[in-house]
């Protein structure tokens, strides 16, 4: 089991194009299976959280790679905000 940090969710987007980039050279596979599996964590991590919220607001940060500000400004809510539930919810798995 993988444990959720930030870093490990921010992580998401880069280990998507790394599978991209590694399959187009058609080899690595074993990279190409570590990484696919860390980025189905992230996504079942993310789907798992029972608030509908904050799941839209991990999903729209870490997979969608929106800015907290962004996020904010769609959601009708301070920047402040977006940051606090996301850290608040990550400390409840310390």
């Amino acid at each position: 089991n993988v444990v959720m940090t930030k870093e490990f969710l921010k992580e998401y987007k880069s280990k998507k194009e790394e599978i991209k980039e590694i399959r187009q050279e058609k080899r690595y596979e074993d990279r190409i299976l570590i990484l696919t599996k860390e980025c189905e964590a992230v996504e079942r991590f993310i789907e798992e959280i029972p608030e509908s919220l904050l799941r839209r607001i991990f999903r729209m940060y870490y997979i969608d790679n929106l800015t907290q500000k962004e996020i904010g400004d769609t959601l009708n809510m301070e920047r402040s905000s977006i940051s606090k539930k996301i850290n608040r919810y990550l400390k409840s798995f310390l």
